[in-house]
């Protein structure tokens, strides 16, 4: 069996891996590297696939563009006329939807409400990687899950009247939380820290997307 010899080895050929030996290499390292990935494929959540008739090609995942506003990513695709400037997400406004499980239409009313409520409850949320408050952080063991959810209570408790709606404002909070935990990686947002969670900026200038 052959064995080789590396200065350095990188383990993940996604975006992170891929990125580490470019600048390894672009800032003058003169060692040999290594960059192992398991699939068969590098490039990780980015992943240009075919579907079977006419080849139409088609983004498996990582296609988002968040913010172009000096966002090096943005840069690179852009200098490539990888992306359409064209994005409805570039709206000022969102009309939010929802429907209860037999697939009626929740009261619009509600879901801005929820909607806007919940945006406002996390905002908060973020102030704490600045402006830490050593008390509220250790209250909730440093999890924005359970400030989430007891500020979504307290909101409950003095914003609802109707007991005839509380399950419905319940539900459409519960959904906004499950988004969340698609939006932050994680099983749990038990498992994200409250203190910094406001660590995370995002870039300004609407979102795009890659052209396939």
């Amino acid at each position: 069996m052959e064995h080789r010899y590396f200065d350095l080895v990188v383990i993940g050929g996604g975006i992170a891996g891929i990125s580490s030996v470019y600048h390894l290499l672009k800032n003058g390292f003169r060692g040999s590297i290594a960059l192992l990935e398991g699939q068969d494929r590098i490039g990780g959540r980015i992943f240009t696939s075919k579907t079977r008739f006419e080849e139409t090609k088609i983004e498996m995942g990582a296609n988002w563009v968040h913010g172009i506003i000096g966002n090096p990513i943005y840069d690179i695709l852009s200098n490539k006329r990888l992306v359409d400037l064209v994005s409805e997400t570039n709206k000022s406004s969102y009309n939010v939807q929802a429907k209860t499980i037999d697939g009626k239409d929740a009261s619009s009313y509600f879901v801005q409400k929820v909607y806007n409520a919940y945006s406002n409850i996390f905002k908060r949320s973020t102030l704490f990687y600045k402006n830490p408050d050593d008390n509220i952080i250790s209250s909730y063991q440093d999890s924005l899950g359970k400030y989430l959810r007891c500020e979504i209570d307290k909101w409950i408790n003095n914003e609802v009247k109707d007991d005839n709606v509380v399950e419905v404002v319940k539900a459409l909070f519960t959904s906004l939380l499950k988004r969340e935990t698609c939006i932050s990686g994680t099983h749990s947002m038990d498992d994200v820290s409250l203190q910094y969670i406001g660590a995370y900026d995002e870039y300004s200038g609407g979102n795009i997307t890659v052209n396939s």
